[in-house]
């Protein structure tokens, strides 16, 4: 009986791994775990590195120039993460070989430290061959992630057929009305958001152990010049008050005049969603209109 059932369930496991090989499922991400995860496999797994000679590190600023399948040049991989560190996207370059002829790095967060241990689960031995090998123990194509897809679509699917009749009817007014004021409120929100992130940038300035930041992010770019690459640092675009703040220009001045290739200053020429981030469409023609000042 075990027998039988080790048998069968190996077999499931053998069709499933075979049919992931064929049918690319487009799994919804869930979290914002879930995509840095997928953006780190899709660069170790998956793109054509001897076509690739930019890689960008940095946080959730940076993260979105190519997120929710942003068009992006097939010679440049994006490992900024959301809600991570620059230096959480060093780690994983670092550990997989690859010396970039170009390293764009965001500063904008440069004193968020990296998650400890974050990129071990990735460099698994046996587990690491297997990802590179089979598309089923991916992240995007693992049988929970396709079970969450196909219950998501479909609860997705009931909600806008059962809602539909109740949404054709609305008064002009109301509506009108009622958009009026969620506009206000979401103004109210960005508003209050910013000026919450600025008051914490007077703590962040002061409390942090800036002589270790700044030896931390100076050896890993030694590690990478010393290798070959063209270091450039960026900072993104975000609200003029988050980038002439105290604790951005202070980064600007320790950073700008250092022996790297460039330093790419920022200017607030973008709308944010939320006081801080610009909207993915504006951050990915950042990125367009910043690799030309690169190459």
């Amino acid at each position: 009986m075990i027998r039988k059932s080790l048998m069968y369930g190996a077999l499931l496991i053998v069709l499933y791994m075979a049919l992931v090989e064929y049918i690319h499922w487009p799994a919804k991400s869930l979290s914002q775990w879930e995509d840095n995860t997928r953006a780190v496999e899709h660069f170790l797994f998956e793109v054509d590195k001897e076509k690739v000679n930019t890689i960008i590190v940095g946080s959730s600023l940076s993260y979105r120039m190519t997120a929710q399948k942003s068009t992006c040049p097939d010679s440049v991989v994006n490992l900024a993460l959301g809600g991570m560190s620059l230096f959480d996207g060093l780690a994983i370059l670092k550990r997989s070989g690859e010396i970039p002829k170009y390293l764009l790095v965001e500063v904008n967060v440069i004193y968020r430290d990296a998650k400890a241990n974050y990129s071990d689960q990735f460099f698994i031995p046996g587990m690491y061959q297997l990802n590179g090998y089979l598309l089923g123990f991916r992240e995007q194509y693992r049988p929970l992630t396709f079970a969450q897809y196909i219950f998501m679509g479909t609860s997705n699917r009931i909600g806008r057929f059962i809602g539909s009749d109740k949404q054709n009817q609305p008064l002009k007014a109301s509506v009108e009305s009622s958009d009026q004021q969620v506009n206000n409120k979401i103004t109210d929100l960005i508003i209050h958001h910013k000026n919450k992130t600025i008051d914490s940038y007077k703590e962040i300035l002061k409390n942090t152990d800036w002589k270790n930041i700044f030896t931390e992010f100076e050896d890993q770019m030694e590690y990478f010049q010393k290798r070959g690459s063209k270091i450039i640092l960026f900072e993104m675009p975000t609200a003029k008050e988050v980038l002439d703040s105290e604790l951005n220009v202070f980064i600007r001045n320790r950073l700008k005049g250092k022996s790297y290739s460039g330093y790419i200053e920022a200017q607030p020429s973008y709308p944010t969603t939320d006081g801080i981030h610009i909207s993915i469409g504006d951050a990915n023609d950042f990125m367009y209109k910043m690799l030309p000042l690169v190459y």
